[in-house]
């Protein structure tokens, strides 16, 4: 009595892998390669996600500060050594600058009536009234063009 050979599945599987091993070979060396052009373009992708966003930047911690007045706005781009901040001490409020001001023109008006009006009192009166026709001239909106220096003091910060 002869043997009979039992075919298995992983004979079939290996012949499926050899006829398409052949026909892919066959494919690749017979028939030609097309021709294609490389196109410069962009592919955009858009989709809303939460995210936390982490700032390259130095905090400078300050223990006690009344207020703070900042100088460069949020998000600006700011070179080192640019003032970026004033930060004013505890207690300080708006109206404690303005007592300090008010001070500060109650000085000038002292000296400017008591000590130098002892020493060059035509002097002080002579430019107080051209600052005073200037300031009225500048302000009724005359033109500067005239031959009138006009007097730059600094403002008051």
């Amino acid at each position: 009595m002869a043997k009979k050979r039992v075919i298995r599945l992983r004979f079939y599987i290996i012949v499926a892998a050899l006829l398409l091993g052949a026909v892919a070979g066959v494919w690749y060396f017979l028939v030609p390669a097309g021709t294609y052009t490389v196109k410069a373009g962009t592919m955009a992708y858009q989709k809303d996600f939460r995210t936390v966003i982490v700032r390259s930047e130095k905090a400078v911690t300050q223990k006690n500060y009344g207020k703070i007045s900042f100088i460069a706005a949020e998000g600006e781009k700011v070179s080192k050594g640019t003032k970026v901040a004033e930060v004013y001490a505890w207690g300080y409020s708006d109206e404690v600058l303005q007592d300090l001001i008010d001070v500060q023109a109650d000085i000038r008006k002292y000296q400017g009536k008591r000590i130098l009006k002892q020493v060059f009192e035509k002097d002080l009166q002579t430019i107080n009234s051209d600052i005073d026709k200037l300031i009225t001239r500048l302000s009724a909106g005359a033109n500067s063009s005239k031959g009138t220096s006009i007097l730059r003091w600094p403002r008051p910060n």
